[in-house]
């Protein structure tokens, strides 16, 4: 995903809007904007399969948003004095987990609930197992 939207939106910020490069507005309109496309097409796919894209816009929007919220409180710490190190490292990675986990299975309720998720293509599917281990199939 990352190979299809950071093209167009790294020239878009770069070339047509003249953004400086590294500067907070730069930064969140790429990841806004990189998000925005994910978010298009999975949702595109998404009204294929008979689903709602607006579950693919509100999960992709949701990340974009806290990634820009982590930003804001990385760089708060450092004002702190807190530097980087193995324990704040650990902290960013359950963060993550804790945060992805959490989301998706929000998106995984609400695209099987669209109707974009029927049966898995090959007999198996991962999303089968947490849908049920969630209480949902």
């Amino acid at each position: 995903m990352r190979c299809v939207a950071s093209p167009p939106v790294t020239h878009l910020t770069k070339n047509i809007l003249h953004f400086q490069r590294g500067s907070w507005l730069s930064d969140f309109f790429q990841v806004m904007s990189a998000f925005l496309v994910a978010s298009v097409m999975h949702g595109y796919s998404t009204r294929l399969a008979g689903g709602n894209p607006v579950v693919d816009f509100q999960f992709f929007m949701l990340h974009a948003a806290v990634i820009c919220v982590e930003d804001v409180v990385v760089s708060s710490a450092r004002r702190l004095g807190i530097r980087d190190s193995q324990w704040t490292r650990l902290l960013g990675y359950l963060w993550t987990g804790a945060f992805a986990t959490y989301t998706a299975t929000f998106w995984l309720e609400r695209y099987a609930r669209s109707g974009a998720y029927a049966e898995p293509p090959f007999g198996f599917s991962i999303v089968d197992l947490v849908l049920e281990r969630c209480g949902l199939a």
